[in-house]
């Protein structure tokens, strides 16, 4: 849907530089617009995303609005940019406490882990989407659901009608 359309990537200093390149294999016209006051873009980054042809934006965004076929993009120095596609990657803290507590294992960055069926290392303790280590995205934590859910449902007491 964003083939050859120019493309703006919000995106932090940590983890949008490995997404702009991925996003260049489907437009030549990308941009990634990281907030000048709380991330900093190194020199290596910087040639890189020179080299494969990224435009590279470090001023606050102030304003954002539709227009006819395009997102507008108004930052604080009054640069407007147009996008076909605006893609915020805003990332995710898994809000696993409470799984902790109750003695499920998790990753250093507290993502728990889960088994083939989403299972923790509690008995009858499932976790998907952003919870576990996986594609942060909202068909894949689905896709767990219905995953933990057969599960669940196989193991249930048999109960003939």
């Amino acid at each position: 849907e964003a083939l050859d359309q120019e493309i703006g990537l919000i995106a932090s200093a940590e983890s949008g530089l490995a997404h702009a390149l991925f996003l260049r294999t489907y437009s030549q016209r990308i941009t990634w617009i990281v907030h000048p006051a709380t991330d900093v873009v190194g020199t290596a980054a910087r040639d890189r995303l020179a080299g494969e042809g990224v435009r590279l934006v470090q001023t606050a965004i102030a304003k954002l609005r539709l227009e006819s076929e395009s997102i507008v993009m108004a930052l604080a120095d009054g640069t407007e940019l147009p996008f076909d596609t605006l893609y915020p990657l805003l990332g995710s803290v898994a809000q696993s406490a409470l799984a902790v507590r109750l003695g499920a294992r998790c990753s250093d960055n507290g993502e728990l882990e889960v088994d083939a069926h989403q299972l923790t290392s509690v008995p009858g303790l499932y976790a998907a989407g952003d919870l576990v280590n996986a594609l942060n995205q909202m068909a894949v934590g689905m896709a767990h659901a219905a995953i933990a859910a057969t599960h669940i449902h196989n193991h249930l007491a048999r109960n003939p009608r």
